[in-house]
């Protein structure tokens, strides 16, 4: 459990404040933590009784956790080495195709967008990306990006046109989008506000990884 917990320790630590936060949020990870916070006789006692059937559910997870450790080690090393990698990046072009790329291949999308708001309110596509490359002419559901910038909250639906909420974006079913998951990209501190927004969506197939990793991509975003 020691080595275990020692070896996320030390991931974290080199990972910006939020994404810290969002990684030790996960429960497994989190249950793993609880477990070290006793002693080393009870440590061993609880290790013990997880290889008994009877054991209690919690126990159960512990092991889990631990078992887990290494693929989420990998993980958020991969997510790690996408932060260094942009932010050694100072043309801004570049910088957000980077963005959009990355976040398409973190919630295994088919295309995303950066769209940024002008003095105006309205919004602007910096980077229209699919997995290929720059897709200029793509389509999006404008209404869900304006609606995550105006209210700053995300938006993510795996059923997306059958989505009570989406009911009225009729971009949603003239592009028979499955799934999209769209984050705030805020401002500068201290007010921090809504700026633009992070954009992935799915038309051929549902995005089964985009409401466990909006976390990370809101996260992302944040960077």
């Amino acid at each position: 459990v020691e080595s275990a917990l020692a070896m996320l320790e030390e991931t974290a630590s080199k990972l910006p404040r939020d994404l810290r936060e969002v990684f030790w949020d996960e429960p497994r990870r989190a249950a793993l933590r609880r477990a070290t916070s006793f002693d080393g006789a009870t440590q061993s006692k609880t290790i013990e009784s997880v290889r008994d059937p009877r054991a209690p559910k919690i126990e159960a997870q512990t092991l889990s956790a631990i078992s887990m450790a290494r693929p989420a080690e990998d993980k958020l090393a991969r997510v790690l080495e996408i932060v260094r990698e942009i932010a050694t990046e100072h043309d801004l072009p570049r910088l957000l195709k980077k963005v959009t790329d990355h976040a398409i291949a973190l919630l295994g999308g088919e295309r995303g967008f950066v769209v940024l708001a002008n003095d105006d309110g309205s919004l602007e596509v910096h980077a229209s990306r699919d997995r290929k490359g720059d897709d200029p002419h793509a389509q999006f559901s404008r209404s869900v990006a304006e609606k995550v910038v105006e209210t700053g909250e995300p938006v993510v639906a795996l059923r997306a046109r059958e989505d009570a909420r989406l009911a009225e974006a009729v971009s949603v079913h003239q592009l028979a989008i499955q799934s999209i998951a769209c984050v705030p990209v805020r401002g500068a501190p201290p007010l921090g506000r809504p700026i633009g927004a992070l954009y992935v969506e799915t038309r051929a197939r549902p995005g089964s990884r985009f409401e466990q990793e909006l976390p990370i991509l809101s996260a992302f975003a944040d960077q």
